[in-house]
This record gives structure tokens, sequence and C-alpha cells, in this order.
């Protein structure tokens, strides 16, 4: 469980902070993040060869390899291009509501659960991809994936692990 945690933790970070996947044309100025993936919490999404050839020459993939990941990185990009899209107008909807209108609370409440959904449907979608990924790679790949993602969480985190899995500030 720890290590397919890692690995979503791993993927989420390389697939979404990339703006290449975000959409045709649309990047980020540097340093921060566009779109509504920014109101979510998410980064843009990779353009899925880039991140395929970073993953590829990190972990050292073969060619078969590079190839079955590249397949399904781009067959998830339309499904989270759409629940970018759908998260945009989501993020937009709330900041135009008029706070003295007199449907306010409920309008709200039907945005706020719609924000919801498109967040379990993003969770659900990339979990998926960190399943299918993972399922590609052989047990050192996985490993040295999974260790390169608790660095990054130990960078993010501005904390560090001590052997007996205690965290240290």
């Amino acid at each position: 469980m720890k290590t397919m945690t890692l690995i979503n933790l791993l993927l989420v970070s390389l697939m979404m902070s990339n703006p290449a996947f975000a959409s045709e044309g649309e990047r980020p100025p540097h340093g921060g993040m566009k779109g509504p993936g920014a109101a979510m919490g998410m980064r843009g999404i990779q353009d899925p060869e880039r991140m395929v050839a970073h993953i590829s020459k990190w972990l050292e993939l073969d060619d078969a390899q590079t190839q079955e990941l590249t397949n399904v990185a781009l067959a998830a990009k339309p499904q989270l291009l759409a629940l970018r899209e759908r998260a945009r107008a989501n993020h937009e909807a709330i900041a135009v509501l008029d706070g003295n209108d007199s449907d306010y609370g409920a309008k709200i409440h039907s945005l706020a659960a719609e924000s919801g959904q498109i967040a379990t449907e993003m969770t659900l979608l990339v979990s998926q991809l960190r399943v299918d990924i993972h399922a590609k790679l052989t047990e050192e790949q996985r490993q040295k994936l999974t260790e390169g993602a608790d660095r990054m969480r130990q960078r993010r985190d501005g904390t560090r692990r001590a052997p007996g899995g205690d965290t240290e500030q």
C-alpha cells in the first residue's frame, strides 16, 4: 500500500507539474500555475511523450516499456483534459456567484458538490493511470520509482525520515 501511494505521488507530481500536458498552447508563467488545476491544488498535466521520456531515462526503460507507457499516457490525456475543463468551469462559476443572491446557498452547495465529484474522478483516473504504469515496470524499476517519490515528498514537506520511520524537522 505504501508503495502504491508513493508511486501515485510521483506520477501525479510528474504528470501534473508540467504545463505541456495542460492543453494546446497553454503554458503557465514560470513559478505559477494556470487554469483549474490551480484552484483544485492540481498542476497542469504534462505532455505524455515528455513525461514518458523523463521516466524512461530515469528508470532506464527498454523501448517496449517506453512505448507501452506512451500508449497509457496518451489514452488518459483526453479524460484528464476534460476534467481540467470541468474544474475550470466550476471554479469560474464559483467566482462569479453573488453572495446576496437568494439562492446563493443552494448554488454554492451544488458547485461544491460538483467540485468534489471532479476531484473524485481525477483521483480515480490518476490512480488507474498509476496502476497501469506500475504494471509495465520491473520490480527494480518500481523500487526506484518508490524511492524517488519518497525523496520528492520529503523535499516538498521539508522533512526527512529517521531510520525508524519517525519524522524529524
